[in-house]
């Protein structure tokens, strides 16, 4: 999986989340989407904001615009 993500034979940013059932691996290409940290949880359904500005950043845009700023498209 981690070739998969990679560039040039190094792997590259990654978020992972593991269940009993399955994984899912999500390459990234940003940490964050402007302040808004994107860690696995994100990924998983829980964007987690320090602020009303940043929810607000989070209802204008949508949680899936968010999600897709920071990973790597196909």
């Amino acid at each position: 999986m981690l070739k998969a993500v990679g560039r040039g034979g190094e792997p590259g940013p990654y978020n992972l989340l593991v269940t009993r059932d399955w994984m899912l691996l999500v390459p990234r290409s940003a940490e964050a989407y402007e302040s808004i940290s994107v860690n696995a949880l994100g990924f998983a359904g829980s964007l987690l904001v320090r602020d009303e500005r940043e929810l607000e950043l989070v209802c204008e845009r949508g949680p899936m615009a968010v999600l897709r700023e920071v990973g790597v498209p196909r």
